[in-house]
């Protein structure tokens, strides 16, 4: 849609200008109707001249009113977005911006360094005993996903001990909603409800997020 003056001689005395705005982005249906009217108006003009007049003022009118619905239909399907210019054309509409969503949990590169300090523990007591250092040490500042908890428990070797490790890492949780997952770590079906029961009564009570 575009900005226009339209000029229309009456023959009676005076002038009626029409101002087309050019806001109505989703509204062309209106806009182009009313622009038919103003041509078959210019075309009657041609034709008739003055005898035209009474024609002449009835597409007018239709045209007036064609093109007040297009401002108000823009106006309403526009109310969120303030645009100083109603001239834009359609790519240079403003767009809102996208916030990106910060991710969960550790760090890639902080979360692989600390599964490496895992993995260099030859036995499951004493992953058990790292995990206790670190939640010790990092307090509520540390924070991982339910995800990152899921790989550190698949690094120990049984049910029992990687038991002992959630009931230390459920608190640092930042997405306890998230936590069944852990249970895929369990070997046994009994392990992976107790292991759900840990993160009802502890995930997330420690992570500040």
């Amino acid at each position: 849609m575009f900005g226009m003056m339209v000029t229309i001689p009456l023959f009676f005395g005076a002038t009626e200008i029409i101002d087309v705005q050019g806001h109505a982005y989703h509204c062309n249906q209106d806009a182009s109707a009313a622009l038919s009217e103003l041509v078959e108006i210019n075309n009657i003009i041609g034709t008739n001249g003055t005898r035209g007049e009474g024609k002449i003022r009835r597409h007018l009118r239709r045209a007036k009113q064609q093109i007040l619905s297009s401002s108000l239909c823009e106006r309403s399907r526009n109310q969120s977005v303030r645009v100083n210019d109603t001239n834009f054309r359609d790519h240079e509409k403003p767009r809102r911006r996208r916030h990106r969503r910060r991710a969960i949990g550790m760090e890639p590169s902080s979360f692989v360094q600390l599964k490496e300090l895992f993995n260099q523990e030859a036995f499951d007591g004493q992953k058990t005993n790292l995990a206790r250092d670190l939640s010790r040490h990092g307090g509520d500042d540390l924070c991982v996903s339910s995800g990152q908890v899921t790989e550190i428990l698949e690094l120990f070797t049984f049910d029992g001990e990687r038991l002992n490790a959630l009931h230390v890492l459920a608190p640092h949780l930042e997405d306890p909603e998230n936590g069944f997952v852990t249970g895929n770590a369990f070997t046994f079906q009994g392990n992976r409800q107790n292991a759900r029961q840990v993160i009802r009564n502890k995930g997330g009570q420690m992570c500040r997020g």
